[in-house]
């Protein structure tokens, strides 16, 4: 009894139980208010959050549940797409890389994590001589994972698409290219190159863009993972969007 009364009595502050308990450390009215006031606050803050993020793993498993009939290159009839999805985008083998990249697993959010396993993935298995990176900000942690992938690839930052001259592997935010850029990429892409962009289905701009390069005689085989899409631009097979339960 003593032990429930005093659980009881230990979920309120101290001056919501009358004025017989001890005052508040506030010594006015005013500082009392505005500490209920902070309090509420923060609690809204952190329910706003914890709601987006179950949001987010809703749209997740819809997402995932719309492409169940295309895991892990289930229909796929091409040998070597079918090995390219299998065994390097769906690759869920624990690389040795990544425990040395535990640090900076830690600090990324599961999306990121997902991305940036698969672009470690995409270095090891290219060895691309160079990789650019034309998103919004620098990062340092993508780079680590690139390098983990192959330690030869020369990792460049680059905001400024005109100053590209050619690329291996290149990196764009699908919400920041223009019709302008989107031309100018056919002019620099070699048939071993690669273009990885990120955010395809953020708004009908981009899911409009990425229709446009799927459908562009330009593009070779392409591969829609939702959280990006890879353009390949080697005409030697023959053209084909393939969906990807990522």
């Amino acid at each position: 009894r003593w032990y429930c009364d005093a659980m009881r009595e230990s979920r309120w502050p101290p001056f919501f139980d009358g004025a017989s308990k001890a005052r508040p450390p506030c010594s006015s009215d005013e500082e009392r208010g505005g500490f209920v006031l902070s309090c509420a606050i923060s609690c809204g803050v952190t329910r706003y959050y914890i709601t987006m993020d179950k949001m987010s793993s809703i749209r997740r498993i819809y997402v995932w549940l719309c492409r169940i009939r295309h895991i892990c290159g289930f229909g796929v009839q091409s040998p070597s797409a079918y090995r390219f999805i299998r065994y390097v985008i769906n690759e869920h083998y624990p690389y040795y890389a990544y425990n040395d990249l535990r640090d900076c697993s830690m600090i990324l959010t599961k999306t990121e994590l997902r991305l940036y396993k698969l672009y470690f993935r995409l270095s090891n298995y290219i060895q691309p001589s160079s990789w650019i990176d034309c998103c919004t900000k620098k990062d340092d942690i993508i780079q680590r994972f690139i390098k983990a992938g192959s330690s030869n690839t020369h990792y460049l930052y680059n905001d400024v698409l005109s100053s590209v001259s050619a690329f291996d592997v290149l990196r764009l935010d699908c919400r920041k290219l223009d019709i302008d850029e989107y031309e100018y990429l056919f002019l620099t892409a070699s048939p071993h190159s690669l273009l990885i962009l990120e955010g395809i289905y953020d708004d009908k701009y981009t899911k409009r863009l990425w229709r446009q390069m799927v459908d562009d005689e330009r593009t070779g085989i392409t591969y829609d993972l939702y959280d990006c899409g890879l353009v390949f631009f080697d005409k030697t097979n023959p053209r084909q969007n393939y969906i990807v339960n990522f």
